[in-house]
């Protein structure tokens, strides 16, 4: 099958995923909507679908150092200052990674259920400082409970440019990214999945 019509087969499964979230969200939580671009990642999620999260990951061109501390270490021989194309993660602390599907994968596997669609606290001033950006929406999931280590995913969009901005894998339950954590202030919730009785 040729690169293209497997390209078109993706968006049209994940278009049809993402209008089956968009109907059972709406029809679940009393008439709100998960907003279109979250109802896509949440549908890639679901899809299992890690090079459809990576085709939409925003990579940042960084410098990298060769000090020890920093979370953008230079690879093999490349000297201080070389540009590399890197995207903001974090388990426990936060990191610039080269390898996007490899994280991608890490966060389809990781995730469980949709918990809720969030808009980001202020930002602090470390994370305006050093460029790492939590975009305008979070869609967080769930841990799949039937892992050693259970890890709650936190997925960060952007969308004006309709693209993932950073991933947080674990670390926290996925109620804890609604609390203000690092941010000035807590999250506003845009929607939350509705508690099983």
């Amino acid at each position: 099958m040729s690169r293209r019509i497997e390209r078109l087969l993706r968006s049209a499964t994940v278009a049809v995923l993402s209008a089956a979230v968009l109907s059972a969200c709406s029809a679940n939580d009393a008439g709100s909507n998960v907003p279109p671009f979250a109802a896509q990642i949440i549908a890639l999620v679901q899809a299992r679908d890690a090079v459809g999260l990576t085709a939409l990951a925003e990579l940042q061109s960084r410098a990298c150092e060769v000090s020890v501390e920093s979370d953008n270490q230079c690879a093999g021989r490349d000297p201080a200052g070389t540009i590399y194309r890197v995207f903001p993660a974090a388990a426990c602390e936060g990191y610039w990674t080269r390898n996007v599907g490899l994280l991608m994968e890490a966060a389809v596997k990781s995730a469980g259920p949709p918990d809720a669609v969030a808009r980001p606290g202020t930002v602090p001033q470390w994370a305006i400082d050093t460029d790492y950006p939590y975009g305008n929406q979070v869609v967080i999931f769930e841990a799949l409970t039937d892992k050693a280590i259970p890890q709650a995913v936190a997925l960060y969009l952007d969308t004006k440019s309709v693209r993932i901005v950073h991933a947080q894998i674990g670390c926290r339950r996925a109620d804890q990214f609604l609390e203000p954590g690092s941010f000035e202030e807590a999250p506003t919730v845009i929607w939350r999945a509705p508690v099983d009785s």
